[in-house]
């Protein structure tokens, strides 16, 4: 098999996570914000994102869709935002969530903004 070079950087500080072999969740190694996801939809990633925190009173589609209608500056505002990996051929999903934050509370306050 062959070896999968991705890179991925935290939307929230800018830092390189990982560059080299494919990322699992974990925390920035700049921002200490944690991430979640490796889905090959942004849905996917956020359902998978969801499970790991313990949310299951929203829906994925609807996290997913607030994290696209706000602009990439509005959800770093808010502390949890959304990106892709790069690597040869394809990519994958991954959320950030700032560090220190009560992971439902920027889930609401996405859901809130995106809405307003």
């Amino acid at each position: 098999m062959a070896r999968i070079n991705v890179r991925l950087e935290c939307p929230l500080c800018g830092e390189q996570v990982v560059d080299g072999d494919a990322p699992h969740a974990g925390e920035c190694p700049g921002c200490s914000a944690r991430y979640e996801g490796d889905g090959e939809s942004a849905p996917q990633a956020v359902a998978v994102a969801l499970e790991a925190l313990g949310i299951s009173d929203v829906t994925p589609d609807r996290v997913a869709l607030a994290l696209f209608t706000l602009t990439a500056e509005q959800a770093r505002d808010i502390g949890i935002t959304i990106t892709s990996d790069e690597r040869d051929g394809f990519y994958r999903w991954w959320v950030f969530l700032h560090a220190g934050d009560d992971p439902r509370e920027l889930v609401s306050r996405l859901l809130d903004a995106a809405t307003a």
